[in-house]
């Protein structure tokens, strides 16, 4: 069967897939039918059906062959729940969208593909053979490894500098569904006395009735209460953060370090880093205003390891290295 061969650029093809809706919508005839790139396929074609499903997900693209009739094309990818770690949904595709799939031949079948990536009009990619970090992922009841770790939030000083203070005890605890991340659950909580910075001053200040009120209010709460994995490393996480008795939602951008056994203490860890924004006026921290901004950055360092609890017998380590001071 004589096959062409095409070179497509995935920003062209965006702008070939825009001018093909048009073709479609006016002729009813699908675009470009599919190119042969020596080893690996290139269909460019409309979605048939879209079935998300475990353990292996099917997507159905009708393309036209070199003699212009149409074909009917299987599309085979990952289970359902490893694509949600990428951030698709049952809704991720329907029926009749123009898409770009690259993938090999399955052996023994004419018209079937393993996918190696998805391109969509608006140039979004999926590539599930690619190694994600969400794949590492061990589920179980996690605690902070000590000693590692901060917190840190700063303000805008009269648009000098940035001060800054700081958390670096805290007690926390994680409960990681790797099969289902939604499903996992972060509590979080800081003493205000165990505040800190740089300035003496500042740090009495930060304590005092002014701000954190550290005497009648100890204790600074953050509750997760959804998480949204993303296409990359990353995740959204929604939480209730309670300051002296006043509960607000925040939202934090978490990106995900590394997943694997620690070279320190042979068990299973897992580190992310994470940024939010938000009002202090929203807790009632309205001095010094307008000299000290309203904005607060919160910026966020953290190692999590499984609990003895968690750990079966493989994963317990034969020999614990010291950790360093």
């Amino acid at each position: 069967m004589a096959i062409r061969f095409y070179h497509i650029r995935s920003s062209v093809f965006v702008l070939l897939l825009s001018l093909s809706c048009s073709l479609v919508a006016q002729t009813n005839q699908l675009p470009l039918i599919f190119a042969d790139t020596n080893r690996d396929i290139v269909l460019v074609g409309a979605v048939k059906s879209f079935d998300f499903n475990s353990p292996e997900t099917l997507i159905e693209v009708e393309v036209e062959s070199t003699s212009g009739q149409p074909s009917i094309w299987q599309v085979v990818t990952k289970s359902a729940t490893e694509l949600r770690r990428l951030g698709w949904t049952s809704q991720s595709l329907f029926p009749g969208e123009l898409v770009q799939i690259e993938g090999e031949l399955i052996q023994g079948s004419r018209l079937s593909l393993q996918m190696k990536k998805l391109v969509r009009t608006n140039g979004q990619e999926l590539i599930p053979e690619q190694e994600n970090i969400f794949d590492q992922l061990v589920s179980g009841t996690y605690q902070p490894i000590a000693s590692q770790g901060s917190i840190q939030l700063s303000f805008d000083r009269y648009g000098f500098s940035r001060s800054i203070f700081y958390f670096n005890d805290f007690d926390a605890s994680l409960e990681l569904n790797a099969e289902d991340i939604s499903a996992s659950q972060f509590q979080l909580d800081l003493l205000t006395e165990d505040l800190d910075s740089s300035s003496f001053e500042l740090s009495r200040i930060l304590k005092s009735g002014v701000f954190f009120d550290a005497s009648n209010f100890p204790l600074i709460s953050v509750s997760a209460t959804s998480i949204e994995p993303r296409g990359d490393a990353s995740l959204i996480v929604r939480a209730d953060v309670t300051i002296k008795g006043i509960t607000e939602s925040v939202q934090f951008e978490i990106q995900l370090n590394q997943s694997d056994v620690h070279p320190e203490s042979g068990i299973q860890s897992l580190g992310f880093a994470g940024t939010a924004q938000v009002l202090r006026s929203n807790w009632g921290f309205v001095g010094f205003a307008p000299d000290i901004s309203n904005e607060i950055l919160i910026e966020l360092q953290m190692e999590f390891e499984l609990t003895p609890e968690t750990l079966r017998p493989e994963q317990i380590p034969a020999q614990v290295t010291p950790s360093y001071p």
